[in-house]
């Protein structure tokens, strides 16, 4: 997506219920421009469509709750089946397939704690396939209604991410005092996103470097890792 398609699906992920026109107006593009960059984005499923977002309380569901259920035998046909019969259960919200110690992740609402109690007894534990569940209660929820697209590593190298070496201390040769070399000062990268106008600061040590760069820092010719720091002339 480019920044126009950026600006819109952030416009309407704040508001669906613009007109193309007040959209158009927002951007400052044609109404025609507008309309055919939002029918683009929903023919590539980019926008998937527009809900309503309703207080939780007004559909008498005042307690949600996170589950951590782990079923076996961990069988294809047992996890889908799974999906499909507790997906339809009116209590549960979304079902997340996870790795790890747990299988499923259900996010519920109901009325109160014990209809949550009566749903891990009643629907939960009387299932075959699952051998041990646990429960959160959700006190507070936080939740970002307005994304933006994360940039990836070709998007970045393609903008001219430029990688600038603030201070290196290189490693002293054979026939200098070792004491010189006790001590390792961190390398701090400057990384500067154009046209963004962003600025992120990263510490990484020289000696925990395990690549062969072609970065030549001005004014300290090349410079290579070597184990345990940078050697390179010494100015």
């Amino acid at each position: 997506m480019d920044e126009l398609d950026s600006g819109i699906i952030r416009l309407l992920q704040s508001d669906a219920r613009l007109s193309n026109r007040e959209l158009a107006r927002r951007l400052g593009i044609a109404p025609s421009t507008c309309l055919e960059r939002v029918r683009a984005l929903t023919r590539r499923g980019v926008i998937r469509g527009y809900h309503a977002d309703i207080d939780l309380k007004a559909l008498n569901r005042g307690v949600q709750a996170l589950i951590a259920v782990q079923v076996r035998p961990l069988r294809r046909s047992v996890i889908e089946a799974f999906k499909d019969s507790v997906g339809k259960l009116p209590e549960v919200m979304t079902i997340f397939v996870i790795a790890g110690g747990d299988d499923f992740l259900l996010h519920v609402a109901v009325q109160d704690l014990d209809h949550l109690h009566a749903f891990l007894l009643d629907r939960l534990s009387r299932r075959g396939e699952i051998v041990g569940f646990r429960t959160s209660v959700i006190y507070q929820r936080v939740h970002n209604t307005v994304l933006a697209r994360l940039p990836d590593d070709e998007r970045a190298a393609a903008e001219g991410i430029q990688l600038t070496l603030d201070r290196i201390r290189a490693v002293p040769g054979p026939h200098e005092p070792a004491a010189e070399c006790q001590d390792f000062t961190p390398v701090s990268a400057l990384l500067v996103a154009e046209p963004y106008d962003q600025e992120i600061h990263t510490e990484v040590h020289a000696e925990k470097l395990e690549m062969q760069p072609r970065i030549v820092p001005q004014g300290l010719g090349p410079v290579t890792p070597q184990r345990g720091g940078w050697a390179g002339p010494r100015g």
